[in-house]
C-alpha cells in the first residue's frame, strides 16, 4: 500500500480521526435513547463519516476535501483507494450519509428507524477505515 509518509501528514490525519471518533462516540452514547435524540444521532452519523473521510483522504492524498460537495469527496476517496489497491466496498456507507445531510439538517423529520440506519452506516464506514489499514486505532497501552 503506497500510503503517504505518516510523519509528514500525521497531525492532520490524527486531528480528523480524533474528531471523527468524538462524533461517533457521541452518536453511540445517544443511541441509548435514540427515540429522544433521533435527529442528533443522524447528524452525528453524517458528520462522523465526513470526518473519517477527511482523515482517509489526508492519509492517502495529503489533503482532505475542502468544500460542501461531499459527493466529490466520496469520489476522491474511491479513486485514492483504487490507486492504492484498497478495498472500496465500505465507501457505499460513506456515500449514503453525506447525501442525507441536508435532509437530516433541515427537514426536521428524522424517525427512529432512519436514525438507526444512519448510525449503522457510520459505524460500518468507520470499521472499514480501520479494517483496510488506512487508519490505525489508538493504542490503549499508554
Amino acid at each position: 500500500m503506497a500510503l503517504l509518509d505518516s510523519y509528514k501528514f500525521g497531525l492532520s490525519v490524527a486531528s480528523h480521526q480524533a474528531q471523527a471518533e468524538e462524533l461517533l462516540g457521541a452518536m453511540k452514547l445517544l443511541m441509548d435513547d435514540v427515540a429522544s435524540y433521533k435527529s442528533a444521532v443522524a447528524l452525528l452519523a453524517v458528520h462522523s463519516a465526513i470526518a473519517f473521510n477527511d482523515a482517509v483522504l489526508e492519509r492517502l492524498t495529503g489533503a482532505a476535501h475542502k468544500g460542501q460537495d461531499h459527493s466529490t469527496a466520496s469520489r476522491k476517496t474511491r479513486s485514492a483507494c483504487g490507486k492504492n489497491k484498497i478495498d472500496i466496498s465500505g465507501i457505499k456507507h460513506l456515500e449514503y450519509l453525506p447525501s442525507k445531510k441536508g435532509e437530516y439538517s433541515y427537514s426536521g423529520i428524522v424517525d427512529q428507524e432512519t436514525a438507526e440506519y444512519a448510525a449503522d452506516k457510520a459505524e460500518k464506514f468507520s470499521n472499514c477505515t480501520y479494517r483496510s489499514g488506512v487508519l490505525q486505532r489508538e493504542s490503549s497501552d499508554a
